[in-house]
């Protein structure tokens, strides 16, 4: 971790996922860190998006874990508009810090606003009704991901791939985790190594580290849904590129399914046969198509799920990232995020061993005793259950929950 401020009242360093730990020293350590994790909670209930987001508390230790706010803003802000901010903080959200001055002021890039910071003495007055009336919609994003390589193969040629780009800019990876939204940009894909192709096993681990790369490199945050897919024909050129530098991978291809998360928006986008789900009040919905004409068919009418899961043709695609072809016809939607929703991402390995009934029955928690971690626990079930049942293939998944 890289160190911040080693004083006599506290230690603050920022992890590799860009949060901020804040160590209390000193006086009343204890109670000064009970009092900030009190009010942070109380701010994040009242929807104030403008200061930290608590994401831990560790008490015997007098240590917190927040999100970060940003670069100090104390050489940039004026008195006059900080006065206002620590106004308004007191006016609409019922809380009065003890030291208002520029010092407690950042700046966050992703939110393009100044925050409020340190609010270990700060007080907590009765909640006004403008909180009330005006408050935003802030919740935790929980994900959890995993990956089983398939019986009859010799590699595993599934890839997954989770982000998050936090107040400064950087870009940080991890299996599971959790994220303060709207605050932050997060980035879920899935990506399937398509059968037979030579070199098969790299494509999909190339498709998601190129994709990656260009996130970070050649955009500009927000994205749009045309930037989306924009980056995605840049990944795929980019695929074919790489293909024809080695005569040993010379039809790398893979598919693609994924999804980032941006304020209270999403944007998803397909290519291939992996898939994208949401669990939406009980009801499940498959948001991307399966590139094949099987599936069309079976969408159709014309033939019955248990059909269409049989079907010799249905790993046939007419879409996939690289394989030499010119360009691709990505499947792309957005939509607004609603608290409580659930969202899968997974290769044809989940598809081929739980049909879409039990695939609801178990984001729905029918099947299992639902805990504090409950996207970890549905990550494990899916994966267990739908190997069990098939599992010769490669088998991959991201869930998302949105508590």
């Amino acid at each position: 971790m890289i160190s911040l401020k080693d004083g006599i009242r506290s230690l603050v360093r920022i992890d590799f996922q860009g949060n901020v730990h804040k160590q209390f020293r000193g006086t009343d350590a204890d109670k000064r860190c009970a009092n900030e994790v009190r009010v942070l909670r109380a701010l994040e209930e009242r929807g104030c998006i403008y200061v930290p987001q608590l994401l831990e508390s560790f008490p015997k230790k007098n240590c917190i874990v927040t999100t970060n706010c940003g670069r100090t803003a104390e050489q940039t802000i004026s008195k006059k508009k900080a006065d206002s901010l620590f106004a308004e903080l007191e006016e609409k959200y019922g809380i009065r810090h003890d030291d208002p001055e520029p010092r407690n002021i950042t700046y966050d890039d992703r939110l393009g606003r100044f925050c409020i910071i340190d609010f270990e003495l700060a007080e907590i007055l009765s909640r006004p009704a403008e909180a009330v009336r005006t408050k935003t919609k802030l919740t935790r994003l929980h994900w959890a991901s995993a990956s089983k390589q398939g019986r009859r193969h010799l590699t595993n040629q599934d890839s997954y791939s989770s982000f998050i780009i936090n107040s400064q800019g950087h870009i940080n990876s991890a299996d599971h985790g959790e994220v303060i939204m709207p605050a932050r940009f997060a980035s879920f894909a899935v990506s399937d190594g398509v059968g037979g192709s030579n070199g098969g096993e790299f494509a999909s681990r190339l498709v998601l580290n190129i994709f990656k790369y260009l996130v970070e490199n050649k955009t500009t945050l927000p994205l749009s849904e045309e930037n989306y897919i924009a980056l995605l024909k840049e990944t795929h050129a980019a695929l074919n590129d790489k293909a024809a530098e080695n005569q040993n991978a010379s039809n790398l291809s893979a598919t693609f399914v994924g999804m980032i998360f941006q304020g209270d928006k999403i944007l998803w986008a397909n290519v291939g046969d992996s898939r994208l789900y949401r669990m939406r009040n009980g009801e499940l919905t498959q948001l991307s198509n399966d590139h094949n004409f099987a599936f069309r068919q079976w969408k159709r009418g014309e033939m019955r799920e248990i059909q269409y899961r049989m079907h010799p043709r249905k790993h046939i695609l007419f879409d996939s990232m690289g394989g030499t072809h010119d360009t691709i016809s990505p499947e792309h939607g957005s939509d607004t995020w609603q608290a409580g929703d659930r969202y899968l991402l997974c290769s044809d390995g989940i598809i081929d061993g739980l049909a879409d009934r039990k695939l609801a029955s178990i984001l729905q928690g029918e099947d299992i005793q639902i805990k504090e971690e409950a996207h970890t626990e549905m990550c494990e079930s899916l994966l267990d259950q739908a190997t069990a049942n098939a599992g010769d293939d490669d088998t991959t998944l991201i869930v998302i929950d949105t508590p």
